[in-house]
């Protein structure tokens, strides 16, 4: 279906229905008194706070009190039976992160943020032990869809947030397919975007830094002609950096136009637009031996490429185009509808290490893949706030949203010449029009979803939630080698329930129970599709989030249970009877206090076990899964005296041991790092620098089972140290 009649039937069926729903409020408000008399529905004390654009405006600090990630309403993260992290710009901006890895390493309990080391082109992400990097990407509550490849190794559409155009980085833990659909089992991420401001503010800034890092930044933002009806702002930057590897670049360009028209106070239109061009190149991958195991040769370089310089690039070009709009009937009754056109095109060719003769050479492989994307994601919800008796308020939700893709994917492979880890000699590039090609496909992806939730506080204390969903998901994929059409139909329905007490001391106990599904395609030996895979989670926690205070702490224990997914027999049989469990514990603490001292920690035990699987793995913890994980970071500003205004952040994490495959033959050691900041605000300006990895520890961020060598492994390495001055200027 063409992405213009999608389009256009949404938005005039939506306009049906909020005529339908305008008259049905009338209706009901205009027999409220009746409604009062018999006792019955009772529409006339709920009030409801300004949504828009207050929700989503910046915050001073680092503690949120509300936000919509979690249940696609205004619910204060207190009274939220669910543990949700929530990193603001504030904390992106003390830390300088650069990634979502980086924005992840502080303040989200049980998110391994870079299970693959260092890595600048992809975002890989595990949480409470799974992985979720290619199913629960977010920006600003619609998914960012990258379908994957049949009989290919993925597809090359991938995606990489930029931190400065954040205003918030939100990850709601657990199953979310009652809200969002098929989502992987551990939780969501979903990047809030920076929008526009009716308060004139804007910065500007340089940076500059180890690895020749040149990096230029503005942020503008207020009215349009002092209007109090339209505003705008504008995000931007341009890096040109290189990194810690010989030949790999981190280059980039983004900018971010946004637009805000709120004709009445009942009804707003936000446009969000982005482009984001990155080019850089593969991460790197190293024998075992030489990095993880000792080497008659010593220890291989972090700084080694093993590529060819003049013939490897990853090139990205992302743009985005969308709106949210909403509209409040009136106390009862909200409109909302969000939607997005996303186009990604990938450009990916790489000569990388394959095998190791255990002396000096590495045999090489070239890989070339390809790729473009272009998608529509369109949510439309009511929420409708109503008092049902003497002592219970409800908010409800219900919606429907949509998404559609399409897809094509090319890759090729073939041999490339070995090189001499120790001393690497480059110009022997092979001719990648010679490639194989293993898989050229093209197709689409279409999603829709009907889902209604139902928030119910009774005796102004208790939080009742109850919500269901059915989904509808469609794949069809040509095979442009074979000639053949692989299609796939998936129904499921997914709900979840909870109960929370806020008390008035600010404790809130709760318990929550949720499900996930997420699609498998393909089929098995049979020829029968297979089914999709699914999750449960089981979750009692407490909060303790006083009304009045900027801090914030939640303790939860989860019980997550994957089923159903696929995994390879010994005589690489695919079959789908893959369960996995993940049990722990989860503590987060963030504080922004009036003296001038911002607090993050955060620990998470997870004890993840395999406990179904057609490889004999059964009892072995899942790859690159830590069982403890632990944060804390600091940044305090001095209020008086003649060093006012100085301030100085520290930092400390630490990353558990992890197994390079699920057999776990191959263990990775724990790392603690450290990382520093300091700071000093005069008039308009801000100076500062900031260290990761202060004291530049070399460590194994990862393996992974590759080539014939004994042991036949690879690894990659951490993040060396990065040193990064900046410079702002603010109004």
């Amino acid at each position: 279906m063409p992405l213009f009649t999608v389009v256009l039937s949404t938005t005039l069926g939506v306009s049906g229905l909020g005529l339908a729903s305008t008259a049905w409020a009338q209706s009901v408000n205009g027999d409220n008194e009746q409604g009062d008399a018999q006792g019955s529905l009772s529409l006339g004390t709920v009030e409801v706070e300004s949504t828009v654009p207050n929700i989503y405006a910046p915050v001073d600090g680092y503690n949120v009190k509300r936000e919509r990630s979690a249940t696609k309403t205004d619910t204060p993260l207190s009274k939220t039976a669910q543990t949700v992290s929530v990193i603001t710009n504030d904390q992106i901006q003390d830390r300088q992160a650069d990634s979502l890895a980086n924005v992840l390493e502080y303040g989200s309990a049980g998110v391994s943020g870079s299970p693959f080391g260092f890595e600048p082109r992809y975002t890989f992400l595990r949480i409470r032990g799974f992985d979720v990097s290619d199913n629960s990407l977010y920006r600003d509550g619609l998914k960012l869809i990258a379908p994957p490849v049949v009989g290919g190794s993925g597809t090359a559409v991938t995606y990489n947030y930029e931190p400065y155009g954040a205003e918030r980085i939100v990850v709601p833990k657990g199953p979310a397919s009652t809200l969002y659909g098929q989502a992987a089992p551990g939780g969501l991420v979903n990047y809030v975007s920076k929008r526009p401001t009716f308060e004139k503010r804007g910065e500007v800034g340089i940076e500059y830094g180890s690895h020749d890092h040149v990096q230029g930044e503005f942020d503008v933002s207020g009215p349009v002609n002092d209007s109090d009806k339209v505003a705008y702002r504008l995000v931007g930057l341009a890096r040109d950096a290189d990194t810690a590897i010989d030949y790999v670049q981190n280059d980039r360009v983004y900018i971010a136009p946004s637009m805000t028209w709120a004709p009445t106070d009942a009804t707003e239109l936000t446009l969000l637009a982005s482009y984001q061009k990155d080019e850089t190149k593969s991460s790197q991958a190293y024998p075992a031996r030489g990095t993880l195991v000792n080497s008659e040769n010593g220890e291989i370089p972090r700084s080694r490429f093993t590529g060819e310089p003049g013939l490897d690039r990853y090139d990205r070009t992302t743009y985005m185009l969308g709106y949210e709009f909403e509209h409040t009937f009136d106390d009862h009754l909200t409109f909302r509808q969000n939607a997005r056109y996303t186009d990604i095109q990938v450009d990916d060719i790489s000569v990388y290490a394959s095998d190791f003769d255990g002396d000096r050479t590495v045999s090489r492989s070239n890989y070339n893949n390809l790729g473009e994307l272009d998608s529509l994601v369109v949510d439309n919800q009511f929420q409708i706030d109503f008092d049902s008796g003497e002592r219970l308020e409800h908010v409800v939700i219900a919606g429907i949203d949509y998404q559609h893709a399409n897809l094509k994917s090319f890759q090729s492979f073939q041999a490339a010449s070995p090189l001499d880890i120790y001393d690497p000699q480059y110009g022997t590039e092979p001719d990648i029009d010679a490639a194989g090609a293993f898989a050229d496909q093209s197709g689409t992806q279409n999603q829709i979803g009907f889902y209604l939730q139902d928030e119910v506080t009774f005796d102004e204390r208790w939080v009742a939630t109850l919500g269901g969903r059915y989904d509808r998901a469609s794949r069809s994929t040509n095979d442009n080698l074979t000639g053949t059409t692989t299609t796939q139909d998936d129904n499921e329905f997914t709900w979840r329930g909870s109960l929370l007490y806020a008390a008035d001391n600010g404790l809130s106990p709760y318990f929550a129970y949720s499900e996930g599904f997420l699609p498998s395609l393909g089929a098995d030996a049979n020829g029968n599709a297979y089914e999709p895979e699914t999750s449960t989670q089981y979750e009692v926690g407490v909060k303790y989030m006083p009304e009045n205070a900027n801090y914030g702490v939640t303790v939860a224990l989860f019980d997550l249970t994957r089923e159903n997914y696929l995994t390879t027999d010994p005589n690489f049989v695919t079959q789908q009877v893959g369960e996995a469990q993940s049990q722990g514990v989860e503590v987060e603490a963030v504080a922004s206090l009036t003296e001038g001292l911002d607090v993050t920690a955060s620990y998470a035990y997870v004890d993840a076990e395999i406990t179904q699987s057609a490889s004999g793995n059964e009892g072995n913890r899942p790859q690159l899964s830590p069982e403890h994980q632990a944060s804390v970071w600091a940044d305090y500003t001095i209020q008086k005296g003649a060093l006012a205004d100085l301030g100085f952040g520290a930092g400390v994490r630490y990353k558990d041991s992890i197994f390079g495959d699920n057999a776990n033959s191959s263990e990775v050691p724990d790392v603690t790092l450290f990382d520093a900041a300091v700071h000093y605000d005069w008039n308009n300006y801000e100076f500062a620098v900031n260290a990761r990895n202060l004291f530049d520890k070399k460590y194994v961020g990862a393996s992974y089972a590759r080539g014939t060598d004994d042991p036949p492994f690879f690894a990659t390495y951490g993040e060396s140290r990065s040193i990064i001055g900046s410079v702002k200027y603010r109004w």
